[in-house]
């Protein structure tokens, strides 16, 4: 059971049960927000009523935060930052923790999640790049974010490596070797998947 705080705050989409909240509010003082599945109005109402440090805020679902991961990442990174306790129903880690401090510390892990899922997703080779970095114990190299782009358009030709390297911001050697790292991870993933396939 969660010991009382200052004020729960409950925000649900109208298609999410209500009755799994009714344990969260025992011992608050509470306030209940709806949206409509695609409506974000009432949630933004709720977050200007929200003081740091006192108030918590319990939801259903990660998607309750935006449609995408990057919005949910800023969401749960905006919690944070502003010291207010966020529970998520379906976690129960995030559930069953009560106290500031500790549900910080595991938003902070939710957001060293998400944010590598969104890695992954936006800069898939990079990521697969990065990974065999970490596993072969070498350094670990960060492409810039605009790296899968400028290196299409290199290979297309559509811009020189020069031109790269300015809009990348790297240095000539840095360059040629990030080339060679990614090159070798783009041959390593598609024999792989090549395997797979024979399977």
């Amino acid at each position: 059971m969660i010991k009382a705080k200052k004020f729960m705050y409950i925000y649900h989409k109208q298609s999410e049960p209500l009755e799994p909240f009714h344990e969260m509010w025992q011992g608050y003082d509470f306030a209940v927000f709806t949206d409509s599945d695609r409506d974000m109005l009432s949630y933004q109402k709720m977050l200007e009523q929200l003081h740091p440090h006192t108030d918590s805020v319990a939801i259903w679902s990660l998607y309750d935060l935006g449609q995408e991961k990057k919005d949910i990442l800023e969401q749960v990174h905006w919690f944070r930052q502003n010291g207010i306790c966020l529970y998520i129903l379906q976690y129960p880690v995030l559930r069953e923790n009560p106290g500031l401090q500790l549900n910080q510390v595991l938003l902070g892990l939710l957001e060293d999640v998400l944010r590598d899922e969104l890695s992954r997703e936006q800069h898939p080779m990079a990521y697969i790049a990065n990974r065999r970095n970490e596993h072969s114990g070498r350094k670990k190299i960060v492409y810039p974010d605009n790296w899968e782009k400028l290196y299409q358009q290199w290979i297309d030709k559509s811009i020189t490596a020069k031109q790269f390297m300015q809009q990348a911001g790297l240095k000539r050697g840095t360059f040629y070797h990030m080339v060679a790292e990614y090159r070798e991870s783009i041959r390593t993933s598609n024999v792989q998947i090549n395997r797979t396939n024979d399977r």
